[in-house]
């Protein structure tokens, strides 16, 4: 695994993803003095998020073992896209959750930051960091 092959925003990505995934675990809610991950507080979206995790990573492993080729050219869109799904979740849950915890945060964070360098991958208004 050649680091040096990935961008700044594809490291940001996969740390992202990393995190996000993390998250999942933490304590997203507390009822009762009981906390809750993402697990067992949702029934379907605590799947799609880790799977946007994983995406996030298996984007950033790609690239960095070389296999940039096997990956499509518009992944950064569609990380960009499921990165902004999950945001949007995780803020609305932050909102409306007087109890929000850790995890939710993380996810919030870990997921803007998976749409920001899915957003820069793909090229995203001409910005290019290296």
């Amino acid at each position: 695994m050649d680091f040096s092959r990935l961008s700044q925003a594809q490291i940001v990505v996969g740390i992202a993803g990393i995190v996000l995934v993390i998250s999942q675990f933490l304590s997203w809610a507390s009822i009762l003095g009981v906390s809750e991950s993402a697990f067992d507080a949702f029934s379907g979206m605590d799947i799609i998020m880790l799977i946007v995790g994983l995406a996030g990573v298996a984007f950033a492993a790609a690239i960095a073992l070389g296999r940039a080729s096997s990956v499509p050219s518009n992944a950064g869109f569609i990380l960009c896209a499921l990165g902004l799904i999950v945001f949007g979740w995780a803020l609305g849950w932050d909102l409306e959750s007087g109890d929000a915890g850790i995890g939710a945060w993380l996810a919030l964070l870990a997921s803007a930051a998976i749409a920001w360098g899915g957003f820069i991958s793909a090229g995203g208004a001409g910005v290019r960091l290296r």
